[in-house]
């Protein structure tokens, strides 16, 4: 991405990450050992749900509640109800079936954090997206790929995921893409499947128009992430109040220089390297009645 790097950041979380988590998802040997057992014991009373017995796995969904395992269990039960009840979001989601929206840059992970650690992720939802190539359906499961891949890293499990939506040149036919079933499909998955932190869902360039569209979200929405929007406009600097402006495009306000055509190739090339554990993830979840 122009003079930077992008890679998932799997390692270990380093002593000031520890602290952040010891002081705000209350994380000590103690409290992770007895999440870990008890998500265990709750497993064990939904036999036909499929996950591997691991806590490197168990943390992805652990660690954002606090190590609470009946939320965390909540969330995994909803997560794997949801792909099997929302195949087209759902089945076969990996980069190689998913080389369209990976490849168009409409769904970009960028490669700087907040300044709070966040992982940040820029949607294309303006002048750049082209519904007749990239549909609806097609974007969720990119934001689900990248965002859902990100849970894998420890940073990201402690401080928590932005995500930036530009807006700029949003027309009315795209807005005619948005449907009643769609907005429930995304905020279903976003409130009762993502098991991450969502610290922020940021509209950038929003035109008037985009009101319309938001009208279809806005009943669905829960009063904590509700909370979490923010309407910036064409307000660069209200937007840099709350996402540091070394994470942030030059084109949007900030100063990262990070092409803005899209990604392309690369991104989509980069995330197949691990298609084989996107292909292990979607044998997960609940076993299939014959």
């Amino acid at each position: 991405m122009g003079s930077y790097i992008f890679r998932l950041e799997l390692d270990p979380l380093n002593s000031e990450l520890i602290e952040k988590a010891k002081n705000e998802l209350n994380e000590t040997v103690d409290t992770v050992n007895k999440g870990l057992a008890d998500l265990r014991e709750l497993l064990q009373g939904e036999p036909e749900l499929n996950v591997p017995d691991d806590d490197y796995f168990f943390a992805k969904f652990l660690r954002p509640v606090k190590w609470h395992a009946n939320p965390a269990f909540q969330v995994m039960k909803h997560l794997y109800h949801y792909n099997m009840t929302h195949p087209v979001y759902s089945d076969n989601l990996t980069p190689m079936d998913d080389r369209d929206v990976l490849s168009s840059g409409v769904v970009v992970p960028l490669p700087v954090r907040n300044r709070d650690g966040c992982r940040l992720f820029l949607i294309q939802c303006g002048s750049r997206w082209n519904p007749n190539e990239i549909s609806l359906d097609q974007m969720l499961r990119g934001i689900r790929l990248v965002t859902e891949s990100a849970l894998f890293e420890p940073e990201t499990q402690v401080c928590g995921v932005h995500l930036l939506f530009d807006l700029s040149g949003f027309t009315l036919s795209q807005a005619l893409c948005f449907t009643p079933r769609f907005a429930k499909a995304e905020l279903d998955w976003v409130q009762n499947c993502y098991s991450g932190r969502i610290k922020g869902l940021h509209m950038v360039h929003n035109p008037f128009l985009f009101n319309m569209v938001f009208a279809l979200f806005k009943p669905l929405l829960t009063e904590k992430l509700r909370k979490r929007i923010y309407f910036h406009g064409t307000n660069k600097e209200s937007l840099l109040k709350v996402v540091d402006r070394k994470a942030v495009p030059k084109y949007m306000g900030g100063d990262l220089d990070v092409p803005i055509q899209p990604v392309g190739k690369p991104l989509w090339e980069y995330y197949c390297n691990f298609q084989q554990e996107f292909e292990e993830s979607v044998k997960l979840g609940y076993l299939k009645k014959n």
